[in-house]
């Protein structure tokens, strides 16, 4: 099953792709893809915004995969954590 919400941060919309129960991809069901990330944001502003559990719904980041200005980024998190990733504005 995949699942698809948005992050907002500052008028620009992310989107957040979560891969479970799918056999096409061997991410684990504490992981997400975003995309969409702006160009120029920065790696410890990604992990303020997704580790913030009442904003965003996320949770301690255990691997942050992400290569400035690429626009993706894949986040794992310790455990099943962000599984409420929600579409607030942050």
């Amino acid at each position: 099953m995949i699942s698809q919400k948005t992050v907002t941060h500052k008028d620009k919309t992310m989107r957040v792709t979560r891969h479970s129960g799918t056999h096409t991809t061997n991410l684990s069901s504490a992981a997400v893809e975003v995309s969409n990330i702006p160009r120029g944001f920065r790696r410890d502003k990604l992990t303020m915004l997704f580790e913030n559990t009442k904003r965003s719904g996320g949770g301690l980041i255990e691997k942050l995969d992400f290569v400035p200005d690429s626009g993706r980024a894949l986040i794992t998190f310790t455990d099943a954590a962000g599984k409420h990733l929600s579409p607030n504005t942050v």
